[in-house]
């Protein structure tokens, strides 16, 4: 399985990366939140309470109880006689608490805070316009409280820490609002990189697209405001017209030495023409017709050199080929193959088949087959059928060893005059054609048994 990001564009890295830059951002400002909070909650008031509830206790030998507790300051205390008598200003949160130590989260969930009450305390500033007016008592506190069972009833000693959560409450909200700050300049950064950088990158790809390998001499617009893709829009041009040249470079190539072909073939075919209206013994007409066989597939190929070497005419794209009524055509000009062998076409089913392609086209693809089978098969028959958009050429010849026979096919290549030239490039044209149509060509072959070609047009 491969990683996320691997499966992505460089827009969705770049886009992902802010994102999780600003969830890591966020949670870091949550754990300094909780480690702020760990002041409030922090053991060191414990200590302090003891400490004071000690003092009081050993002032009380020596005067009333009362008189020894602290009634200003962080530190105050209360003297709660029989759970009968409370003094006025002690918080009501304070009034029934059992002998022990609370923490000021503890004494927040006694007064059942509920959860949004918590959020808009933390959220609410206290400080500049909105800090507390000078003697308002209005305003709950936030205490840490130890209440010690004594003789007579209980004492309460609490420290106020409103002032330093106020303190914590406001770093909590600078680092919301830096926070907040880093998401919108993330999202700007996103939606300017979608402007400057996604857009125009898509632009340029889809003039791209657009270009016409019919209409020479098209260029990208090179106008863009990022040096980088003007870069790229100026190397793609440079690279379009290399191949542009190297194309023409082929093309007149290869339109000259068709011109120079077609003379002599030219004079050849009137020779044949002119030798068939001749009184010719036996022995010379099948001499006379390989010569008309010859001159007409090398037509062919020439021809399918020359359609397969640029991109097909809007006229060529509309021509239409009727298959099923094409293929008894076919297998009846290429019977000739089979003169002098026991071995016969055997033509089967033939559903209607209708093609987008050129008539000669499909003629040198589905003939270069026929032609393979019957020179492969020396007894027995060839099977030709067409059914579900499939042409199945089966034949029962010694069949071959795929893997032999194109290293064959390379080694004609390099060698002229050699019989397996023609077959191999026969069996090339067709698989050119087919890659030109979108057609798929499968050869399944294996030695004693036979070859199947296999033409899928879906």
């Amino acid at each position: 399985m491969k990683f996320f990001w691997g499966t992505r564009s460089l827009r969705w890295f770049i886009n992902g990366s802010l994102v999780m830059f600003g969830a890591l951002l966020a949670l870091a400002l949550l754990v300094h939140g909780k480690l702020s909070q760990g002041l409030i909650e922090h053991p060191v008031w414990q200590h302090v309470l003891e400490s004071s509830t000690k003092s009081v206790l050993q002032s009380a030998k020596e005067a009333d109880l009362s008189d020894t507790l602290p009634t200003k300051g962080a530190v105050k205390g209360w003297m709660v006689v029989n759970d009968r008598t409370f003094p006025a200003d002690l918080p009501v949160a304070l009034v029934n608490l059992a002998p022990g130590y609370y923490s000021e989260s503890e004494i927040d969930t006694m007064q059942e805070v509920s959860l949004t009450a918590g959020i808009i305390s933390i959220l609410t500033p206290h400080w500049g316009p909105f800090a507390d007016a000078p003697g308002d008592t209005t305003r709950a506190r936030d205490y840490a409280a130890l209440v010690t069972a004594v003789p007579g009833g209980r004492l309460i000693m609490v420290i106020d820490l409103t002032e330093l959560e106020d303190e914590q409450n406001g770093s909590i909200q600078l680092s919301v609002l830096f926070l907040i700050f880093n998401l919108v300049m993330i999202g700007l950064v996103i939606w300017w990189l979608h402007l400057s950088l996604t857009r125009p990158v898509d632009d340029l790809a889809q003039r791209m697209r657009e270009l016409d390998p019919l209409q020479p001499s098209q260029r990208l617009p090179t106008s863009y405001r990022k040096i980088e893709l003007n870069t790229i829009a100026q190397e793609a041009n440079a690279h379009l017209q290399r191949v542009e040249l190297a194309v023409e470079r082929e093309r007149s190539l290869l339109d000259q030495a068709s011109h120079e072909f077609r003379t002599p073939l030219a004079i050849i075919s009137g020779a044949a023409d002119v030798l068939h209206k001749q009184q010719l013994p036996e022995r010379a007409l099948r001499p006379l017709h390989r010569i008309d066989e010859a001159v007409k597939t090398l037509t062919q190929v020439m021809e399918a050199l020359l359609y397969l070497s640029r991109e097909p005419s809007p006229e060529e794209r509309k021509q239409v080929t009727v298959l099923h009524g094409l293929l008894p055509d076919l297998v009846r000009d290429h019977s000739y193959l089979l003169t002098g062998k026991p071995v016969s076409y055997v033509l089967e089913s033939r559903e209607p088949t209708t093609l987008q392609a050129p008539e000669s086209m499909v003629r040198i693809a589905v003939g270069n087959l026929l032609r393979n089978a019957a020179e492969h098969t020396h007894i027995g028959a060839i099977h030709v059928s067409l059914s579900d958009g499939t042409l199945s050429i089966r034949d029962s010849g010694s069949g071959f060893d795929t893997t032999q026979v194109a290293k064959r096919f390379t080694e004609s290549i390099r060698k002229d005059g050699k019989r397996g030239a023609s077959s191999g490039l026969g069996l090339f044209l067709t698989q050119r054609i087919c890659e030109r149509f979108g057609w798929r060509l499968t050869l399944e072959s294996s030695v004693s048994k036979g070859t199947s070609a296999v033409i899928n047009f879906d």
